[in-house]
């Protein structure tokens, strides 16, 4: 695979992309092919739509009910810990969404980290702005953290309502 397939198309896919040239693109793929997988295993009805340049990347039926999520997926270079953080930049606070799965990915291998409902994550994160230091990490937009270890465990969105 070339570096550009693996990194990404060279372009952002949408206006949600922080990464030049795209580059979040294949962890991006990586977390929604995870997730997929999870809600296969667990017997549980969607649609994908992340092709769609949208919001949520996924209906899900939870509940009995129709819910959107928005995988966010972050790649690094160190294996996934529950300290890191899940990350959401600002302008998604406005998309309609309910539901935010997070997933890390090291070396190709997709971890789902846990989720948190959209409105629920707004509330407890810590907000960042572009240009801040965070460790070693430049904040490259406007967004909300929270750690790894205050997500919901996964099997828990079986019961979301």
């Amino acid at each position: 695979m070339s570096s550009e397939n693996r990194l990404g198309t060279g372009q952002a896919f949408n206006s949600m992309t922080i990464l030049d040239g795209g580059s979040g693109q294949h962890a991006g793929k990586l977390g929604e092919i995870k997730f997929a997988r999870w809600l296969i295993a667990n017997d549980i009805e969607f649609s994908w739509h992340a092709c769609d340049k949208g919001p949520i990347d996924f209906s899900v039926i939870l509940s009995g009910r129709c819910t959107g999520v928005d995988v966010k997926a972050k790649e690094r270079n160190v294996p996934p810990d529950w300290r890191h953080d899940a990350h959401v930049t600002a302008e998604q606070e406005r998309y309609a969404c309910q539901v935010y799965v997070f997933c890390s990915v090291t070396d190709g291998e997709p971890t789902l980290m846990g989720w948190r409902g959209k409105l629920e994550f707004w509330e407890m994160c810590r907000r960042v702005t572009k240009g801040d230091i965070d460790g070693s990490f430049t904040e490259r937009a406007d967004a909300g953290k929270l750690s790894y270890g205050k997500l919901r465990k996964m099997e828990e969105l079986l019961s979301y309502r």
